[in-house]
């Protein structure tokens, strides 16, 4: 019997061990994988994944950051711990009510922690910095655990020693650190490392605090982060070292080179510049060979933060403290303009921009005339570049029906091969727009419960609805998917991967809209950031945006080179008036809108 219980022990402690750390070393073989896509049985062996990470300094630069951090962290949050938990050995009045109030932080939800704190460090103002709020955060969330991980040793200690150690004539200090300190040690180490593991995978409270710096958490999220806009570029080293988004696919790859290379220890190359300012805008902007221009001409080097969405980015321009906390930014217009100028002359966050340092704003078509932001004849947000979202499609399965309608996802045709965009705003533009809506932003509540209806009565044709770029991409690759709603990077990744699709060009107008930028007006930087602004309207910029983003620039300079087919596979026939589009615009019940779109999805 005694062999059997052993023998079932080892067995469950080998299945314990194995289902822990099983998938560890499967994305270490996976990171292994010479194949466009992540897949067992593996087709090849390959190290250059490692190399794309050994020889990029933004990744191995957010590698350097959680581990500097996490050191800086843990090391603050245990010695407070220590000393709170000798001071706890103690009866004192309220020792109860202290002891609840350091665990607060344990059951205080990490969004509503970082938004706490992120009002808090604005009101002081107090820059976003990975050494100042985000260290403050980190040691805030860890301290409750390294307390809960050393109290109970500490409380537990001999006092009789300590006794003991006195009565042979040594100091209150020689006791602590000869005598208490040697027998703590194994509960200090224990607390370090785990305050470390607690501080370097941090994530909720990092994103609210974080200045342009990325800690690999943050690095990580937006990778596969919505609406950044999918990578062009075939370059795929340039499209993971700038940020941009990527297909769950390619990043396991990429996490399981960085995991190796993290334990490996190799030292990230620091990106040496002599000037540099903090810039949120879609990442996608700085794809390819588009850094090195605007760098190149600005006589800049460009830290741009992790970017989710442009509501996340006017979100973080209206924050308390947020006029400072970047150089520049950039967002779509009509969700920008009213946060951006306030309600009044006076009220706005962002400064002025001086045209006569922008010279090549003659070049914006004028398309964009009314995109111009400007208040008491002063001019506060450019259009830089746009895009559009439309009806995309596999040609290998979809043939001889019209794709030129936003009808196309409406198709019984496809019924469980249709993929919907989560979000209310686009499918309901679109949904209105195929029901003869000529200004669907401002549809009343029954023509909103007619939209509403038609798409409650269209959903059981549909697949899945996505929520992020990448998964549109991973369920048209995959053929779960043969049609859906999708914006044109979307297009450009899965024909750069070699897939049949394309989009279609709705009759009732494809979704355009525009990204302005806008200098935060506590910006110290701006008259670099005009020299930035100017190099994004240049030629050699809007020339190569196209291909490296899938986006088209507003300056007329970025067509000069492309063919009148190039042009209007592009999109660029919405700037001719080729096309026929529909500028993405609020509608001012947008919470009805949502609203709508819950009960949509619930259906």
């Amino acid at each position: 019997m005694a062999r059997i219980g052993r023998f079932v022990l080892t067995c469950y402690a080998a299945a314990f061990y194995i289902f822990l750390y099983a998938p560890i070393a499967l994305l270490f073989v996976l990171s292994l994988n010479d194949a466009p896509v992540v897949g067992l049985p593996l087709r090849g062996i390959t190290l250059k994944w490692y190399g794309f990470v050994i020889g990029n300094g933004h990744l191995l630069g957010a590698l350097a950051n959680s581990l500097a951090l996490g050191i800086v962290s843990a090391a603050i949050a245990t010695l407070l711990a220590l000393f709170m938990a000798l001071g706890m050995r103690r009866q004192f009045p309220l020792k109860q009510f202290a002891m609840q109030m350091v665990l607060v932080p344990v059951v205080v939800p990490g969004v509503v922690g970082g938004i706490m704190l992120l009002i808090c460090f604005g009101y002081l103002g107090i820059s976003m910095d990975l050494w100042t709020t985000v260290l403050a955060a980190h040691v805030t969330w860890v301290l409750p655990f390294a307390f809960l991980m050393l109290y109970p040793r500490v409380s537990t200690f001999d006092p009789a020693l300590e006794d003991a150690a006195m009565d042979l004539g040594a100091t209150p200090r020689v006791v602590f650190f000869k005598v208490m300190l040697p027998m703590l040690q194994p509960a200090i180490t224990a607390t370090t490392l785990f305050s470390f593991t607690l501080s370097f995978d941090e994530f909720i409270s990092t994103l609210f605090l974080l200045g342009p710096q990325r800690t690999v958490p943050v690095q990580l999220w937006s990778l596969v982060s919505e609406d950044t806009g999918m990578s062009k570029k075939s370059d795929q080293n340039e499209q993971f070292c700038r940020g941009q988004s990527l297909d769950r696919r390619d990043l396991l790859r990429y996490a399981g080179a960085l995991a190796a290379t993290g334990v490996t220890g190799i030292p990230f190359r620091a990106n040496a510049a002599s000037t540099a300012i903090e810039v949120l805008m879609a990442n996608v902007c700085f794809n390819g060979p588009l850094r090195g221009i605007v760098e190149r001409e600005a006589n800049v080097v460009i830290n741009d933060g992790p970017f989710q969405s442009s509501t996340d980015v006017v979100s973080k321009l209206t924050a308390p403290g947020g006029t400072s906390r970047y150089d520049m930014m950039a967002s779509i217009v009509g969700f920008s303009r009213r946060p951006a100028m306030g309600e009044r002359a006076g009220a706005e966050k962002v400064m002025p921009l001086d045209l006569a340092k922008i010279p090549n704003v003659q070049y914006v078509a004028s398309t964009f005339k009314d995109d111009f932001v400007v208040r008491d004849g002063k001019t506060y947000l450019i259009p830089i570049f746009f895009g559009f979202d439309s009806v995309i499609y596999n040609r290998d399965v979809v043939r001889d029906v019209d794709v030129d309608t936003w009808g196309l996802i409406f198709d019984e045709r496809f019924a469980g091969k249709i993929g919907w965009y989560d979000v209310a705003h686009q499918m309901f533009l679109a949904g209105g727009l195929f029901l003869g809506h000529k200004e669907p932003e401002k549809m009343d509540r029954n023509d909103l419960a007619e939209v509403t209806k038609f798409l409650i009565s269209k959903k059981k044709l549909v697949r899945t609805t996505y929520r992020t770029f990448s998964e549109c991409v991973n369920l048209m690759a995959s053929g779960e998917i043969v049609v859906s709603y999708a914006a044109v990077p979307i297009r450009s990744e899965l024909q750069q991967k070699g897939y049949n699709v394309t989009n279609g060009w709705p009759r009732e107008g494809v979704l355009s809209f525009s990204q302005n930028a806008y200098i935060p007006k506590d910006s110290k930087k701006s008259d670099i950031v005009h020299g930035v602004i100017n190099a994004m309207l240049g030629k050699e910029y809007a020339s190569n945006l196209t291909k490296a983003s899938g986006y088209m620039a507003c300056s007329t300079l970025g067509t000069a080179e492309l063919t009148a087919e190039e042009r209007r596979a592009s999109g660029y026939g919405i700037m001719s008036g080729e096309t026929k589009f529909y500028p993405f615009k609020f509608p001012d019940n947008l919470s009805e809108w949502i609203e709508a779109w819950s009960r949509v999805k619930s259906a």
